[in-house]
C-alpha cells in the first residue's frame, strides 16, 4: 500500500510540468510545496499570497508525511517539505534531503465524534477499546497523525488492543475526517486543527485528550536539498515563518 502511494506520489509530481506547464516559459520561476494533509489550508492561502507578490507559478502535493518524504528521496523533486510532526523532519535530515528550516506553529491530537456525541465519549482514551465500537486511527507508517496515535495509545498501554478492533487504519487525517462525517465509524484520533477544515465543525465534536497524553509537536517547515531555486524557496520559508504567515496558520488552528 505504501509502494503504491509512493509511486502515485511520483506520477503526480512528474506531472506538474505537463499540459498547461509545458507551454510556460523556460525561464519561469514555479515552486513546488510537498504538504502534510491537515496544514494544505493555510499553506495554500500563502501559497496564493506568494505566487502573486513574487510573480511565480505554484503547485502542491499532498498526502502522508512519510510517502511525501519518500517521493522526494526517490524521485528528487520538490522544493519545501512540511509534514505533520517535527519526527518526519528529523529522518529527512537523516536523509540528507532538507536544509533550511522553520517553525511555524504546533500540532496536537484529539478525539473525534459524531456531531452531539450521541455515544457519551468524555475523552479517556481507554473507550477507544470500548465493546462495540468503531473506531479508526491513522496508520503509523504513513503519516504523521498515524505515528502520533500509535505514540498516544502505546504511553496508555493499549495501542495493540485499539489497532487490533479497530474498523480501519487510515493513511492521514483527511481519510479519517471522511470515515467519521460519513457514519463509518463512532470516533476517530486525529488533529485538532481539523476542526478547522471546511465545515467539519458542523459534522462532528471534538474532545481533548484527557490525562496528559496529548503533546504539542512543533510544525517544522524545510527547504529541500532539491529545490530548483533554493532562494525562491527560502523566501517563501521565510513568508511562512513571518508575522503575516503565522497570522495564517493561527486562524488555523495550529
Amino acid at each position: 500500500m505504501r509502494f503504491a502511494s509512493v509511486i502515485l506520489l511520483i506520477l503526480t509530481l512528474c506531472g506538474c510540468s505537463s499540459g498547461d506547464d509545458a507551454a510556460a516559459p523556460p525561464q519561469e520561476k514555479s515552486l513546488l510545496v510537498l504538504c502534510g494533509i491537515t496544514m494544505v489550508d493555510p499553506v495554500r492561502e500563502l501559497m496564493d499570497v506568494f505566487a502573486k507578490e513574487h510573480g511565480v507559478r505554484t503547485a502542491m502535493s499532498s498526502g502522508g508525511s512519510k510517502d511525501l518524504m519518500q517521493a522526494i528521496i526517490v524521485n528528487r523533486k520538490g522544493d519545501i517539505y512540511f509534514p505533520g510532526v517535527e519526527s518526519f523532519i528529523d529522518e529527512a535530515a537523516q536523509a540528507g534531503i532538507l536544509g533550511e528550516r522553520r517553525q511555524l506553529g504546533v500540532n496536537q491530537a484529539a478525539l473525534f465524534v459524531r456531531k452531539g456525541n450521541p455515544d457519551g465519549f468524555t475523552g479517556e482514551l481507554a473507550e477507544l477499546a470500548r465493546p462495540g465500537i468503531q473506531v479508526a486511527i491513522g496508520h503509523p507508517d504513513l503519516g504523521s497523525v498515524g505515528k502520533e496515535a500509535q505514540s498516544i495509545l502505546t504511553d496508555r498501554g493499549i495501542y495493540e488492543q485499539v489497532a487490533s478492533q479497530a474498523a480501519m487504519m487510515a493513511p492521514d487525517s483527511k481519510a479519517l475526517t471522511e470515515l467519521l462525517r460519513d457514519g463509518k465509524v463512532d470516533v476517530v484520533l486525529n488533529w485538532k486543527a481539523v476542526q478547522f477544515i471546511g465545515d467539519n465543525a458542523a459534522h462532528m465534536d471534538m474532545l481533548p485528550i484527557l490525562g496528559g497524553y496529548a503533546r504539542e509537536h512543533r510544525l517544522t517547515m524545510a527547504v529541500t536539498s532539491c529545490a530548483q531555486d533554493p532562494e525562491l524557496a527560502r523566501a517563501f520559508l521565510e513568508l511562512c515563518a513571518s508575522s503575516r504567515g503565522r497570522a495564517v496558520f493561527e486562524r488555523y488552528g495550529f
